[in-house]
């Protein structure tokens, strides 16, 4: 009989702050709320879901979606919508099977969001468990790597009201030998430049500093800030808007001298192609876990590269987006350099084995079939949602 997919499976996980530290009076202000876009809704942990899909020959493969803000949802979709969908089709046609899941999630008005999440962890399971089918790596699959290794940069300095401890994260980072550091911003011009002064002045002039604002700012605040601090040599602003804001985000290119990105809110190919036509952003910063996985991203590369646009992957998620992520990072024309999360995580640095190498500002690309690794058991179930 035909190769065919006899089982589909997604499993919340959720590493809440609450249990990690005794009580949610006991959680850090800097965990609750480290950024813009958690002064509202804080961020209560970390959370991502795991698809486990198997072959009639036995083979199964692992894939990772967006678990925020509850894990529990895209699971739900992945077991209880796409499931249906997927027993009983061959698990080599990756792409017919993206494109039939990205036309039902289409037909559903769900181009963005849940949906998209779930497919790309489907997808990523996919690849990976034709790589352990055919013993080679998905950067092999992919196309085939072109370097060995990626450089990183670290993330995030946290909001704080405290220099001193602002200075004192960024220079964690930097003693762990990151050339590369990620500063949040988002609450005033006055606040957020004297907090990228005081960084720079403690850092030098040899760190490269990239500003992340998390949708926080407007047109007109980010022409200003660009002002402020464009004398510390910045390496880009990162969603100073919301990344359908596409014309206010060309407005804003245009108007400053410092490179702008967006991309890890972002979804489709369609916008990924609207923001790159539009001369909106100099590099996007895609999650694969959220833009489609593997097929997505390669479909998102087609898009934006004509455009002279460059891909730095957004780093945030569990261990498999991290490996996944290095594979492909490994195969772009257009890649630029990989965000390495430092935020407390135990789903990235506890899930997978073997851990993701890292030596002086720079991640070695893994080299075992599929995504050349596997999931830690005691970690998945420390941590499963039931």
């Amino acid at each position: 009989m035909q190769l065919h997919i006899v089982d589909v499976r997604a499993i919340p996980l959720a590493a809440k702050w609450e249990h990690l530290f005794g009580g949610l009076e006991n959680v850090p202000a800097s965990l609750l709320r480290p950024a813009a876009h958690f002064q509202t809704v804080p961020r209560l942990g970390q959370f991502s879901t795991i698809v486990y899909i198997t072959a009639s020959d036995s083979t199964v493969g692992i894939g990772e979606c967006w678990g925020l803000p509850l894990s529990d949802v895209t699971a739900t979709i992945v077991n209880h919508i796409f499931r249906p969908l997927l027993i009983g089709r061959d698990p080599r046609e990756i792409g017919q099977i993206w494109e039939m899941l990205i036309t039902s999630a289409e037909s559903l008005g769900h181009t963005r969001g849940f949906m998209m999440d779930a497919i790309s962890g489907i997808d990523i399971a996919l690849w990976d468990l034709q790589g352990k089918r055919l013993d080679q790596p998905l950067h092999h699959m992919a196309g085939g790597k072109l370097r060995d290794e990626i450089e990183c940069y670290a993330s995030p300095i946290r909001f704080s009201d405290n220099t001193q401890d602002t200075i004192d994260n960024a220079r964690e980072f930097t003693d762990l030998g990151f050339k590369a550091v990620k500063v949040k911003a988002g609450r005033t011009i006055e606040k957020d430049a004297a907090y990228i002064g005081a960084i720079r002045e403690a850092l030098g002039k040899d760190i490269r500093i990239l500003i992340d604002f998390n949708c926080a700012y407007t047109v007109q605040q980010t022409i200003e800030f660009a002002r402020e601090v464009e004398q510390y040599n910045i390496f880009w602003f990162e969603e100073p808007l919301p990344p359908d804001h596409v014309d206010e985000l060309a407005q804003i290119r245009k108007a400053i001298h410092i490179p702008v990105s967006t991309g890890e809110n972002d979804f489709s190919v369609q916008s990924f192609r609207l923001v790159a036509e539009k001369g909106a952003v100099d590099i996007i910063n895609p999650n694969i876990t959220r833009c489609g996985g593997i097929t997505g991203l390669q479909r998102i590369q087609s898009a934006i590269e004509p455009h002279g646009v460059q891909t730095a992957l957004h780093g945030v998620g569990a261990g498999i987006m991290m490996s996944a992520s290095l594979h492909m990072m490994s195969t772009l024309r257009s890649g630029l350099i990989m965000e390495y999360n430092r935020f407390l995580n135990p789903l990235r640095e506890t899930l997978v084995e073997p851990a993701i190498a890292f030596n002086e500002g720079f991640l070695q690309v893994p080299d075992g079939p599929g995504l050349g690794c596997s999931l830690v058991e005691e970690t998945l179930h420390k941590f499963a949602v039931t």
